[in-house]
Order: structure tokens, then C-alpha cells, then sequence
């Protein structure tokens, strides 16, 4: 299988940064239908050292294993989930499985550690169980590949959560991009399937944030959901879509128990959970790939690596403030197949709204910002999301301009008395400031409010990190 040009130009970029003396590990970010698995499996043949590529979870070790087989490659596994403990030229495997044998692979002679989904399950302290293979393994090089690398860093306090572009956190693993491929570039040469959006109206405000600032909380999620009726409504959106003649519908739920629930009621449904044997688990997804099934119901276990070309819809039940888990859900409707010409996603959750379109999304170096990720102009990394907007423009201003606002006024009510605007969290002024929330009966909160919102456009840059 031949890779197309733009692959290959993935896969000579790595080897040259391979090829540098020193060289720090790097990522490579491929877009969701990108055909990742097939540049790590062509990176892995031709690059001449041992290889240990790391895989997150046993069934993206096996999908990628086989793609592998298919480019007419050759490669060992060491998985106690597949029963196979071999080291070879080339080995597949999960951190899991090696976390111990860093130096039986060192003694191996393995150069080149390739981590697919490196967002995902290896944490960058010191401390992790990935840092110390790592240091037992020495290396040469480490590539990761994804295609979010980001992470959601957690405020706490009932802060909201702040997404990070993973070369820009400390402690890091990941210093530089080796590549990146922007996924307007994948709309443009026809490789990734058009996405039509319907988005119900949804009130945010009805959210809970969690206690580690993540995400919403579940218990606020499925609260709103029974007010306003969500799963109802997506009831009768799947009897519409299936009277209309939609035979591969995806669901993503606000609870395992109401995925199950639906798929009593639904005709010709099915549904997945974590709890499922393997068995179990496969008899199901392939009745829906090949059989009967029409509807297959999940809350969150199909959302990486999941691969179904014929899904015709997907269905967002539940509202987050995950940017990844937004883009991959999204993503398992892309990739391309014959019997489709679009990909028809419904939001009950407000996510469309909250981050945008996913054909808008960039990673750009910007020259005011650094590598950030954009919707549009829109900025989404780096500050509070759901505080006031920054924009492309007001990253220019910060390239001419490096004035520090600041304010004399000092709070005398509330939680931060005694505290200068400048000092008081931006997301309790963005509280202060949001009618919906915070009402002001006298003049002079109005007259607080007035200068808490010329504080906040003057200096909405000081929320960058």
C-alpha cells in the first residue's frame, strides 16, 4: 500500500528529525482520517534502528498491528492482553506490558520510541511509570503522534479548565512539532467526509463545573438533561432518521444506564460499555458494522479509535468542556466511504456553539502567541475557556504593544474584598460581568460592573499562560 504524498512527507520529516544530533522528542499531529497508523507502520520499516512503538489501549494495538501486516511489514508484540511477549526489530506494544523492561529493551538495542495518541496516558512529571521506562530505555529519539496535543489543565476551586498545547505545559515531554497537518488541508484534497451540524439551543448556565475544573459535572449533565427533556428528544430524532432511512447511527449518552435504556427501546439498537467482555463487546460492534443494527448506544468508550467508515450519524447527548473528547467523537464520522457524501452530527450539548465547527479548527505558530490553537480567529488554548474571547487581532496588538492594565479599584463585597480588580480571578469578573448570572441593584455595583467590563476587554491578553 503506497502512502500518498502528503504521508510521506510526515514520514521523511521524522527520520530527518531523527537524524539530528540530540534532538528532543517531538510530535507529529495527523488529523483524524489522516492515516496515522499507516505512517507510523511505514515510519517504523524504513527508518533502519529497533523500534518499540506504544500503543494506548490493546484494540489500537491490534487495528494498527494489522495495518502494519497490510503495508507488508513485519513486527513482534509484547502485550500481555494478546498473549505475546516477543521483542523484535519492530515491536508493538502497551505501556502496561513494558513498564519494567526498559533495560531488557536498552540491552535489545532499541533507538526509536514511537508513542501513538501521545496525549493520552502518559503524564509528564518526573514521577510517572512512563518517565522512569524512559530513563531505564535511553533512547535516541521519541516521536509522538496525535491528533490533539493538547491537554486540559485542571484550575481546581471550581475553576473552569484551561486547555494547553502539550509543548507549552511544564513538566513536558514533547518540545517541539515535527509536523503538522491542518484539517482544511485534508478537506481540500477530498480525504475527509463534510460535516453537517444541527445544534439544539442549550443553556449553559445550568452547568456545573467539576471539582478538578475539567469538565462539567455528570450529575449537572444528566439534571439538565431530564429539565429540558434531551433524551426524548434524541428519541424522536433516531425514529425520524431511521423513518428517513439512516441505517449507521452513533450515540453518545449522558450515563451508561441511559445508553442501555435506550437501546430497549430503540429497534434494532445496541450498546457498549466498559463493563462488556471482549466477546461481548465485539459481537456487538460487529452486528452494527455488519448485520442487524442500525442504532448503537455508548456514553464515552467509542470515542478513540474507533473505526467505522459507514457511520452516517452521530449523536451528542451530553454536553463537555473537552475540547478532545468533542473533536474525537466528531472524528469518527470523517473518514470517507461511498455509501456517504456528508456526515450529519446533532449536539443536545451546546458543544458546537462552545468550540465551532471542526473543519475551522488550526495549529498555528502564531507570532504573538507562540503554537496555539485557533476556531478561526477564535483563540481556544492557553487561557480560561469561556472567558472573554481573544482573537487573531488581539494577538497582533500583543506583538505591538506591551502595555500591563491595571486597576485602582479595590473590591468591598464579595469573595475577594479587599482585593484590586487586577488580582481578582477573570472568571469571577466574567461572573460579575454576565447578566444571566449577576444582576446589580444599586449604582454603584453597576458603576463596579461598568469598569469590571472595560478591565476585562483592556486586558484580556494577561489571561494568555
Amino acid at each position: 500500500m503506497k502512502l500518498y504524498p502528503e504521508q510521506q512527507v510526515v514520514v521523511d520529516k521524522c527520520i530527518a528529525h531523527i537524524n539530528t544530533p540530540k534532538n528532543k522528542p517531538g510530535v507529529c499531529v495527523c488529523p483524524t482520517s489522516f492515516g496515522k497508523s499507516l505512517v507510523i507502520s511505514e515510519l517504523a520499516k524504513v527508518v533502519g534502528i529497533k523500534v518499540l512503538i506504544l500503543q494506548p489501549s490493546i484494540e489500537l494495538l491490534k487495528q494498527n498491528y494489522d495495518k502494519l501486516i497490510l503495508l507488508g511489514g513485519e513486527a513482534s508484540i509484547y502485550s500481555a492482553g494478546v498473549n505475546s511477549k516477543e521483542i523484535g526489530h519492530l515491536t508493538y506494544a502497551t505501556l502496561g506490558s513494558v513498564k519494567n523492561l526498559g533495560k531488557e529493551f536498552r540491552e535489545w538495542g532499541v533507538q526509536l520510541v514511537i508513542i501513538d495518541e501521545c496525549d493520552r496516558g502518559i503524564p509528564p512529571n518526573s514521577s510517572s511509570v512512563f518517565s522512569k521506562f524512559i530513563k531505564d530505555l535511553q533512547p535516541k529519539s521519541i516521536i509522538g503522534f496525535t491528533a490533539t496535543p493538547f491537554y486540559n489543565k485542571t484550575g481546581g476551586f471550581g475553576e473552569p479548565t484551561t486547555l494547553r498545547i502539550m509543548t507549552r505545559v511544564r513538566p513536558k515531554i514533547f518540545h517541539s512539532f515535527i509536523h503538522v497537518t491542518q484539517i482544511q488541508e485534508m478537506v481540500e484534497k477530498g480525504r475527509w467526509t463534510p460535516i453537517r451540524y444541527k445544534a439544539y439551543e442549550f443553556d449553559e448556565n445550568a452547568l456545573v463545573i467539576n471539582s478538578t475544573g475539567s469538565d462539567f459535572t455528570e450529575e449537572s449533565i444528566k439534571r439538565y438533561n431530564e429539565a429540558k427533556g434531551i433524551n426524548n428528544k434524541i428519541y424522536l430524532e433516531i425514529k425520524g432518521l431511521l423513518s428517513a432511512g439512516y441505517k449507521k447511527i452513533l450515540v453518545f449518552c449522558d450515563s451508561v444506564e441511559t445508553a442501555e435504556k435506550f437501546s430497549k427501546h430503540v429497534p434494532e439498537s445496541g450498546f457498549v460499555h466498559g463493563g462488556l467482555s471482549k466477546k461481548e463487546r465485539e459481537k456487538v460492534l460487529n452486528d452494527f458494522k455488519h448485520k442487524n443494527l442500525k442504532v448503537l448506544f455508548n456514553h464515552t468508550v467509542l470515542t478513540v479509535g474507533y473505526d467505522h467508515p459507514e457511520l452516517q450519524v452521530l449523536i451528542m447527548g451530553r454536553a463537555t468542556g473537552s475540547f478532545s473528547l468533542y473533536y474525537q467523537i466528531l472524528g469518527r464520522g470523517v473518514r470517507l466511504h461511498e455509501s456517504k457524501a456528508e456526515t450529519l452530527f446533532i449536539d443536545f450539548g451546546g458543544n458546537y456553539k462552545r468550540f465551532g465547527p471542526l473543519d475551522e479548527i488550526t495549529i498555528e505558530d502564531h507570532p504573538g502567541n507562540g503554537w496555539s490553537l485557533f476556531n478561526g480567529d477564535k483563540l481556544l488554548s492557553g487561557y480560561v475557556l469561556g472567558s472573554t474571547p481573544i482573537t487573531k487581532q488581539d494577538l497582533d496588538r500583543k506583538v505591538e504593544s506591551s502595555v500591563k492594565v491595571t486597576s485602582d479599584y479595590k473590591f468591598t463585597f464579595g469573595k475577594f474584598r479587599d482585593k484590586f480588580v487586577h488580582e481578582v480571578p477573570r472568571w469571577y469578573l466574567d461572573f460579575l460581568c454576565d447578566e444571566t448570572k449577576f444582576s446589580p441593584t444599586t449604582k454603584t455595583l453597576k458603576d463596579v460592573i461598568a469598569l469590571c467590563r472595560k478591565y476585562l476587554e483592556d486586558s484580556k491578553l494577561e489571561q494568555l499562560v
